[in-house]
C-alpha cells in the first residue's frame, strides 16, 4: 500500500488489488476520484473519511468510479483521507473541490 499526503490533488497509478491511502490536507467540500484507466478497463473503489475503512474491490460501503469516469463525494472536514483500490493497475486522480 502506498501512502501519500498532498494539499489538494494526487495523481498516481494503483498496483492491482493493493489499496493506496491519500491524505488531502486542504479543506474539502467535495472529494472527486477520477479513474484515468488507459489499458485494461477497470473500476476503482474508494472510501472517504477522517479515518476511512480500507477499500476493497467490489466491497460493501465503497464508492465506485467506473472506467474513464469520475465520482464525487461531499465531505465536510480537513485532512480528508481516501482509501482507493482496483483489481487492475489503474491510473487515478484524487482532487479536493471547494464549493462545488
Amino acid at each position: 500500500m502506498a501512502n501519500y499526503t498532498v494539499n489538494t490533488a494526487k495523481h498516481a497509478t494503483l498496483v492491482a488489488n493493493t489499496a493506496d491511502l491519500v491524505t488531502l490536507t486542504g479543506s474539502a467540500g467535495w472529494v472527486t476520484v477520477v479513474n484515468r484507466s488507459g489499458g485494461t478497463p477497470a473500476p476503482v473503489y474508494f472510501t472517504v473519511g477522517d479515518d476511512p475503512t480500507t477499500a476493497t474491490v467490489e466491497g460493501n460501503n465503497t464508492f465506485v468510479a467506473p472506467d474513464k469516469q469520475s465520482f464525487s463525494v461531499k465531505f465536510d472536514g480537513t485532512a480528508t483521507k481516501v482509501s482507493i483500490i482496483s483489481a487492475e493497475a489503474v491510473a487515478y486522480s484524487v482532487v479536493v473541490e471547494e464549493g462545488r
